[in-house]
């Protein structure tokens, strides 16, 4: 996969493997394979980075998939908005809710996302955004 091969894809087609990709990353993780799982996360931001640099379109197609049906998926997609400086309140948001531990829901991708941020407090979890 070079850069060239993304830049000729349509969005929807690179959104499609990026979901994909955070899918089957998790599912690696799960199982132990980290080496493969690192393989796939490099894959992944390139797919973000190329996603991102199309301007407004690529930002849309990026928060399009914080209402995808898997944790996963709205996790990588919020932690890329964030390293991007896209949607940050909404991408907070989405990530306080995948690992809100009083919700039941837990995701140590998307707490170290917010702890990168400095969105998350030890004491009582992550910082969310009025809405």
């Amino acid at each position: 996969m070079t850069a060239k091969d993304l830049h000729s894809r349509s969005l929807e087609d690179l959104s499609a493997e990026f979901a994909n990709l955070a899918e089957e990353h998790e599912d690696l993780m799960w199982m132990g394979r980290v080496t493969r799982a690192n393989r796939l996360r490099t894959r992944e931001e390139a797919i973000a980075r190329q996603i991102v640099s199309r301007g407004e379109a690529g930002s849309k197609a990026m928060t399009a998939l914080f209402g995808h049906p898997e944790a996963a998926v709205r996790g990588r997609a919020a932690a890329e908005c964030l390293r991007y400086n896209i949607a940050r309140d909404e991408a907070i948001n989405t990530l306080a809710d995948i690992c809100d531990l009083r919700a039941g829901h837990v995701s140590a991708g998307a707490g170290r996302a917010l702890i990168v941020a400095g969105e998350f407090d030890w004491k009582t979890g992550p910082k969310r955004r009025p809405t």
